[in-house]
């Protein structure tokens, strides 16, 4: 049982950690994006 909960707690945590590395990456890369085309 307590494993189970563990693990999703790991789980969960993960989920969080990946959504919010990816809301990062978007952050930049559009930023990155505008400049570009501001520079072009």
């Amino acid at each position: 049982m307590r494993t189970a909960f563990l693990n999703l707690l790991t789980k969960g945590q993960a989920e969080l950690l990946y959504l919010s590395i990816v809301a990062v990456i978007k952050a930049k890369f559009g930023g990155l994006v505008v400049t570009c085309s501001l520079s072009a």
